[in-house]
Protein backbone atom coordinates (compact mmCIF):
# COMPACT_ATOMS: atom_id res chain seq x y z
CA UNK A 1 0.00 0.00 0.00
CA UNK A 2 1.25 3.33 -1.22
CA UNK A 3 1.13 6.68 1.29
CA UNK A 4 -0.23 9.69 -0.75
CA UNK A 5 1.49 12.94 -0.08
CA UNK A 6 -0.39 15.25 0.81
CA UNK A 7 1.75 17.86 3.84
CA UNK A 8 5.24 18.91 3.60
CA UNK A 9 5.69 16.53 6.73
CA UNK A 10 4.55 13.35 4.66
CA UNK A 11 7.48 14.77 2.58
CA UNK A 12 9.99 14.75 5.17
CA UNK A 13 8.89 11.39 6.50
CA UNK A 14 9.06 9.61 3.26
CA UNK A 15 13.14 11.01 2.68
CA UNK A 16 13.24 9.69 6.47
CA UNK A 17 13.17 6.32 5.62
CA UNK A 18 15.12 6.56 2.84
CA UNK A 19 17.76 7.93 5.08
CA UNK A 20 17.25 4.93 7.54
CA UNK A 21 17.78 2.48 4.45
CA UNK A 22 20.76 4.56 3.71
CA UNK A 23 22.57 4.23 6.90
CA UNK A 24 21.92 0.37 6.89
CA UNK A 25 23.79 0.68 3.84
CA UNK A 26 26.61 2.99 5.42
CA UNK A 27 26.49 0.52 9.23
CA UNK A 28 26.66 -2.96 7.07
CA UNK A 29 28.66 -1.15 4.32
CA UNK A 30 26.66 -2.86 1.33
CA UNK A 31 26.10 -0.32 -1.60
CA UNK A 32 22.82 -1.76 -3.20
CA UNK A 33 19.37 -2.07 -2.68
CA UNK A 34 19.00 -5.49 -3.14
CA UNK A 35 21.11 -6.16 -0.38
CA UNK A 36 19.22 -4.35 1.76
CA UNK A 37 16.33 -6.29 0.93
CA UNK A 38 18.50 -9.58 1.42
CA UNK A 39 19.62 -7.86 4.57
CA UNK A 40 15.75 -7.16 5.45
CA UNK A 41 14.66 -10.39 3.99
CA UNK A 42 11.83 -8.62 2.05
CA UNK A 43 11.67 -8.33 -1.60
CA UNK A 44 13.63 -5.28 -3.65
CA UNK A 45 10.47 -4.45 -5.16
CA UNK A 46 9.50 -3.66 -1.59
CA UNK A 47 12.44 -1.86 -0.59
CA UNK A 48 11.62 0.35 -3.21
CA UNK A 49 7.87 1.12 -2.56
CA UNK A 50 9.13 1.82 0.96
CA UNK A 51 11.85 4.43 -1.15
CA UNK A 52 8.78 5.78 -2.65
CA UNK A 53 6.72 6.39 0.35
CA UNK A 54 5.19 2.91 1.12
CA UNK A 55 5.53 1.97 4.85
CA UNK A 56 7.39 -0.69 6.28
CA UNK A 57 5.76 -3.75 8.27
CA UNK A 58 6.10 -2.61 11.65
CA UNK A 59 8.63 -6.52 12.27
CA UNK A 60 10.46 -5.17 9.54
CA UNK A 61 10.93 -1.55 11.02
CA UNK A 62 11.79 -2.59 14.49
CA UNK A 63 14.26 -5.51 13.24
CA UNK A 64 15.99 -2.68 11.24
CA UNK A 65 15.74 -0.14 14.35
CA UNK A 66 17.81 -2.91 15.81
CA UNK A 67 20.55 -3.51 13.58
CA UNK A 68 20.92 0.28 13.66
CA UNK A 69 20.96 0.29 17.11
CA UNK A 70 18.44 3.06 18.02
CA UNK A 71 15.42 3.26 20.30
CA UNK A 72 12.43 1.02 18.14
CA UNK A 73 9.86 3.87 19.07
CA UNK A 74 11.81 6.30 16.36
CA UNK A 75 11.30 4.11 13.33
CA UNK A 76 8.03 2.52 14.64
CA UNK A 77 6.70 6.34 15.24
CA UNK A 78 7.71 7.40 11.80
CA UNK A 79 6.20 3.92 10.24
CA UNK A 80 2.79 5.07 12.18
CA UNK A 81 3.10 8.34 10.74
CA UNK A 82 3.44 7.15 7.40
CA UNK A 83 1.03 4.55 7.41
CA UNK A 84 -1.70 6.91 9.10
CA UNK A 85 -4.40 8.85 6.96
CA UNK A 86 -5.44 10.99 9.69
CA UNK A 87 -3.59 14.40 9.70
CA UNK A 88 -3.98 13.98 13.25
CA UNK A 89 -3.02 10.94 14.43
CA UNK A 90 0.40 11.63 11.53
CA UNK A 91 0.99 14.92 13.24
CA UNK A 92 0.77 12.90 17.14
CA UNK A 93 3.31 10.32 15.56
CA UNK A 94 5.52 12.54 14.09
CA UNK A 95 6.15 14.39 16.88
CA UNK A 96 6.78 11.00 18.74
CA UNK A 97 9.20 10.25 16.18
CA UNK A 98 10.77 14.05 16.03
CA UNK A 99 11.08 13.54 20.21
CA UNK A 100 12.49 10.20 19.66
CA UNK A 101 14.81 10.93 17.56
CA UNK A 102 16.07 14.00 19.75
CA UNK A 103 16.53 11.85 22.11
CA UNK A 104 13.77 12.88 24.45
CA UNK A 105 13.11 10.60 27.56
CA UNK A 106 9.93 10.00 28.76
CA UNK A 107 6.53 8.85 27.75
CA UNK A 108 4.73 9.28 24.71
CA UNK A 109 1.65 9.75 26.69
CA UNK A 110 3.14 13.46 27.76
CA UNK A 111 3.11 14.49 23.85
CA UNK A 112 0.45 16.33 23.17
CA UNK A 113 -1.30 15.52 19.35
Amino acid sequence: MFCKVITYQAIRVMESISQYLDELKRVKSITTDAEVARLLNISRAHVSQIRGGAHMGELKAFELALILQIEPLELLSLNRAIRNSNAKLRKYWLRVHDAQRKGVQGSIANIKP
